[in-house]
């Protein structure tokens, strides 16, 4: 699958894009670069992690949304996604169906490419899909987390417009 990954990664991108720019309002009048911003760089992750090896306990977490991650480590390109995507003006729901999108195409590539798929690739198949499943929960933490920031300055600039006309 990571090997999939990284050969199709064109084709992947192209219909990621596609769906952005088509099913979401904010992705409509952003350009290839905006709407792509970090989606390589998730498929990369991807690539990564089914590369390395996994024990049973490792997965569970995983699963669990429990992945273990060294402290002061530097946002993933999904958390960078989320941040990105509420600064641009996409609604939750329109961020998770890109990745939505993000999985099928992924899986359609790869469906194309294993007409009689075997065992280990069904279980690439479930890491894949862990791995998106992580992303998509740490998109949405710095996704919210965004919006509740954004919130509270309303919130603070509402209750003191004076503190505001100073500000500016």
């Amino acid at each position: 699958m990571s090997k999939l990954i990284r050969e199709r990664k064109e084709a992947i991108l192209e219909d990621f894009e596609e769906f952005a720019r088509t099913h979401t309002a904010a992705g409509a009048h952003m350009d290839v670069a905006m709407l792509r911003d970090h989606a390589a760089e998730i498929l990369e992750a991807f690539a990564n992690d089914l590369e390395q090896p996994q024990s049973e306990a490792e997965q569970t977490r995983k699963s669990l949304g429990d992945a273990l991650r060294p402290a002061g480590a530097p946002p993933t390109a999904a958390q960078k996604h989320g941040t990105d995507r509420a600064d641009s003006g996409f609604t939750l729901n329109e961020m998770f169906a890109e990745y939505r999108a993000l999985r099928a195409s992924v899986i359609r590539q790869w469906s194309v490419a294993r007409t009689n798929p075997q065992g280990g690739d069904v279980d690439d198949l479930i890491r894949f899909n862990e791995s998106i499943d992580e992303a998509i929960g740490d998109s949405i933490t710095r996704y919210v987390a965004a919006i509740a920031g954004y919130r509270d300055m309303f919130l603070a600039v509402r209750k003191s417009p004076r503190l505001y006309r100073l500000a500016v």
